[in-house]
């Protein structure tokens, strides 16, 4: 499979206020959410499966840089019904953010 970040900014925030999740921080303030899409292909075969997966971030500013508090995903697949969104926190894309901002904190990456 390869995996592709793409961008669909008219995405509607994910609305989390009422789950289990906490959307403000410590001191009040609102946890600052950010959506990106990936796109997908998988192959078996001959077949080819295209997959758009919309991803929406919570981060918390803290003394180093950013800091993913969590992160939930909904897949949608060609020609079927979009699934809600679930918690990717822990899933292979929310790693990867992790990994990007400790190395962000490390200076590893040039942040602008």
């Amino acid at each position: 499979a390869y995996v592709i970040t793409a961008s669909q900014p008219e995405r509607t925030p994910l609305d989390v206020k009422d789950l289990v999740y906490t959307t403000s921080l410590e001191n009040g303030e609102p946890l600052q959410q950010l959506f990106f899409t990936t796109l997908e292909r998988q192959y078996s075969d001959l077949d080819a499966t295209s997959l758009s997966h919309f991803h929406w971030l919570f981060l918390a500013p803290s003394d180093e840089g950013w800091e993913m508090v969590f992160m939930f995903s909904a897949i949608d697949a060609e020609n079927e019904v979009m699934l809600p969104p679930r918690d990717s926190s822990q899933g292979s894309v929310g790693q990867a953010v992790q990994r990007w901002l400790t190395d962000c904190k490390a200076e590893a990456i040039a942040v602008e």
